[in-house]
């Protein structure tokens, strides 16, 4: 089930957008459906990296050139890596145009590049 509206005259009645599988055969049989967003294990440690990525760039801000726009990359492809489908294309636009930006400090490109490894994964 993917809608939180139900009606107020009967809670157990859902309305809305409402999708799911569950097959029941036989009186009194039931099946349940898992509502909610499921990330993949690479979107997760992608979202773990950006969040280490993020603390590095603001303790090494002084030497990035243009630490406002990295800053603004790292939150637009956070939000992608969120999506239930991540557009993985533009992930890896994101990504390398960060790299490119941050290549003159070793620690962020040493993370920057353990990102890249983890995307190569993904297909493009």
């Amino acid at each position: 089930m993917t809608s939180s509206d139900r009606t107020s005259s009967n809670p157990d009645r859902w309305v809305g957008q409402v999708t799911g599988t569950g097959i029941v055969i036989g009186d009194n049989s039931s099946a349940s459906v898992v509502v909610g967003q499921m990330q993949s294990s690479i979107q997760i440690e992608l979202s773990k990296k950006l969040e280490e990525f993020t603390d590095l760039v603001a303790h090494h801000e002084g030497a990035v050139e243009d630490a406002p726009n990295v800053r603004k990359a790292v939150q637009e492809a956070q939000r992608e890596v969120a999506q239930s489908a991540p557009r993985w294309p533009i992930l890896h636009m994101l990504f390398r145009g960060i790299a490119a930006s941050v290549s003159g400090v070793a620690a962020l490109t040493d993370a920057m590049n353990g990102i890249l490894t983890l995307l190569g994964r993904m297909p493009r």
